[in-house]
């Protein structure tokens, strides 16, 4: 639960604020302790106190306190003369409360690693409620596209307009399958990584598709495709691969102009395919380009414009995960470069 502020109850309790409260604490029973005899176990117990509040830190350090009031339930027991001191009833209350104290914070060790546990099970289910939400929305806005334009031009299509139109809406509508099936199946799995399957991709090709269907949806867009002739073919999911490029290029339609085209090049290294996809937009600023690939992180420049925050980062997690890489350049006002590179398959085998 968060209350109004957004924070959990536990973020509340910073260090901060908790030490001073814990160290107060051990003083008083130190305090305590050197007044009261060795045998009176009260004050040897009472050291646990500060272990137990450790829990409220957002980094409990259990075994830091537990190290300090052994160190102080010691230095006790030095108040008293040699002849108590060789007391075993003495020694045996001692050791009585320092094996407690270290108990104590052996059970707020576990305790905070539940916690933990628990903290990283809520960000994997949102996580996927994420993904799931950022995806189908992409989808749906195809299938809505095409749905109005075939209820605006119905009079003017022909049956094999109407055909090409279904189809499209079909795909989009596959896609939101494929991609709820993904999530749930990561979900089962309980680890928080969406699957990937191995095909081989032909980038332009999936490339062409996804300008066409974008130049369809938003008409006033211009595209530049500057591909390279020989064949660009990679291995991995074909809807993770698409929708990492559909990202950056919806990126650029909505930080730059329609009157300036969004160029869209390739080029090939012997062991790689590598795609740039640049505008001319507003960029982004040099102290915020390291953070846009951050979940949920929008920068000065998104302010007005809806978004999660998630569509670089899903672009990051993607093209790692199919062994690529993902770099971003950008000047405030001239535009933004984006490029990635995914291993190449040498002696393709399209299927």
């Amino acid at each position: 639960m968060r209350d109004l502020s957004g924070k959990a109850p536990a973020e509340l309790f910073s260090a901060a604020r908790v030490w001073p409260a814990i160290g107060l604490v051990i003083g008083v029973i130190f305090v305590l302790d050197i007044m009261t005899h060795p045998q009176n176990v009260s004050a040897s117990f009472a050291y646990t106190i500060p272990v137990f509040l450790s829990i409220l830190e957002v980094r409990p350090r259990p075994l830091f306190y537990a190290g300090a009031t052994t160190i102080l339930s010691l230095a006790g027991s030095f108040t008293l003369s040699a002849d108590e001191l060789a007391s075993w009833s003495t020694l045996i209350n001692r050791a009585i409360g320092v094996g407690t104290q270290w108990l104590a914070a052996a059970l707020v060790v576990v305790e905070a690693g539940r916690r933990t546990a628990l903290q990283r099970s809520l960000e994997r289910q949102q996580r996927f409620a994420d993904i799931l939400a950022h995806e189908v929305r992409n989808a749906l806005t195809a299938v809505s596209g095409h749905a109005q334009r075939l209820a605006k031009h119905a009079d003017k299509l022909t049956p094999g307009d109407v055909l090409a139109r279904a189809d499209k809406i079909r795909a989009a509508a596959t896609r939101i399958e494929s991609v709820v099936e993904r999530v749930q199946l990561a979900s089962s799995l309980g680890n928080g990584i969406v699957p990937v399957t191995q095909t081989a991709i032909d980038v332009h090709a999936l490339i062409h598709r996804l300008v066409d269907a974008l130049k369809e949806e938003y008409p006033e867009r211009a595209f530049e495709l500057n591909l390279d002739d020989a064949a660009a073919v990679v291995s991995g999911d074909e809807v993770l691969i698409q929708q990492a490029f559909e990202n950056i290029l919806q990126n650029s339609m909505h930080y730059s102009s329609a009157a300036s085209p969004i160029v869209v090049s390739s080029t090939r290294t012997p062991l790689a395919v590598k795609v740039t996809i640049a505008d001319s937009g507003e960029g982004v600023p040099a102290d915020e380009l390291p953070r846009v690939r951050e979940a949920y992180y929008r920068g000065s420049t998104s302010k007005s414009k809806p978004g999660m925050g998630l569509g670089l980062y899903f672009v990051d997690r993607i093209i790692d995960g199919h062994g690529g890489s993902f770099s971003l350049e950008s000047k405030t006002g001239l535009g933004t470069t984006a490029t990635i590179e995914l291993p190449q398959i040498l002696e393709p085998a399209l299927t």
